[in-house]
């Protein structure tokens, strides 16, 4: 009978210790990557929902008016150059209910640099206006518009983003107003910039934030 070599039997048994140990923390490991995902995943999904996220705009769009204008001369211009489009066009909108607001005075927070329109929205509803992110139509923005209510466009102009106030429509021209010198192009009383309806949807076709046509509607106000 061969003597036993305990010492290649218990080298051989820690060795295959270390291999299992080895493939136990490799295991761990990679369950600790797939769980790092599905978190990184999951903090995406709230920032798409809750910061980038505009919904379908359906409502009816029957009867739509061949023009409409709110033509209210009761609110004033303000200009910025400092970027703050939309804050100026949050002033103009509370403005427009009554509520006294200066557009320098409005402060916003931008998640990751970016100001979407559904940031725009929150910041209305905080100061008790129904407001809701949208994207939508040519009928959906105009259908909102009669509502009587101003509407919050977010447009692209000569490569940069900007927020303006659309406030009426005929068959030829959109009629907004603009927080910015360089875009005001009118003095209407009610509004300080027109486009033309092809000019205005090519503006208003951003490619941003996983949608085109974006604009921040109002319901009702509290």
């Amino acid at each position: 009978m061969r003597p036993v070599d305990y010492q290649a039997y218990y080298a051989g048994r820690e060795k295959r210790y270390n291999f299992m140990m080895i493939t136990m923390a490799d295991l761990v490991r990679h369950i600790a990557i797939i769980i790092s995902g599905l978190s990184m995943l999951a903090v995406i999904v709230v920032f798409l929902t809750n910061v980038i996220g505009s919904k379908l705009d359906e409502i009816d769009i029957a009867n739509i008016p061949l023009e409409y204008k709110i033509t209210s001369t009761d609110n004033y211009f303000e200009y910025q150059n400092n970027g703050t489009s939309a804050e100026y066009s949050i002033a103009y909108i509370l403005r427009e209910i009554k509520k006294n607001a200066k557009g320098s005075e409005i402060e916003i927070e931008r998640p990751l640099g970016l100001l979407t329109p559904r940031t725009v929205s929150i910041v209305l509803r905080n100061r008790g206006v129904k407001a809701y992110a949208y994207h939508g139509s040519y009928n959906t923005i105009r259908k909102r518009l009669t509502l009587g209510i101003p509407i919050i466009v977010y447009l692209k102009i000569n490569e940069k983003f900007e927020y303006a106030v659309l406030k009426g429509y005929d068959d030829t021209f959109f009629y907004l107003v603009t927080s910015s010198e360089e875009l005001k192009n009118e003095d209407g009383g009610w509004y300080n910039m027109k486009i033309g309806i092809d000019e205005f949807y090519s503006y208003w076709h951003t490619d941003s934030y996983l949608a085109n046509n974006l604009y921040v509607a109002f319901e009702r106000y509290k």
